[in-house]
């Protein structure tokens, strides 16, 4: 963010006297230092579930009603028999 729309934000916030650019300058570092960190954290503490979705849409009709069809497997290496 420019200095610019960080004192547009600051003085719509209501704070009249605006920022000096050496704060915004000080404030980005201090938030570029914690961001860094936190990309960088170890996460192979942590199992992490996931739930994959995948759907294809046919119009088909059985008998005047839609037909629904619903598969769960492992992985789509597994073809449905």
């Amino acid at each position: 963010m420019s200095t610019r729309k960080v004192d547009d934000l600051i003085q719509a916030l209501g704070i009249e006297a605006g920022i000096f650019k050496f704060e915004v300058s000080r404030i980005c570092a201090a938030m570029n230092a914690e961001l860094e960190a936190f990309r960088q954290r170890p996460l192979d503490h942590v199992g992490f579930p996931s739930v994959f979705c995948d759907a294809a849409y046919v119009k088909a009709r059985v008998r005047d009603r839609e037909g629904l069809g619903l598969a769960i497997r492992d992985s789509e290496d597994n073809p449905i028999s």
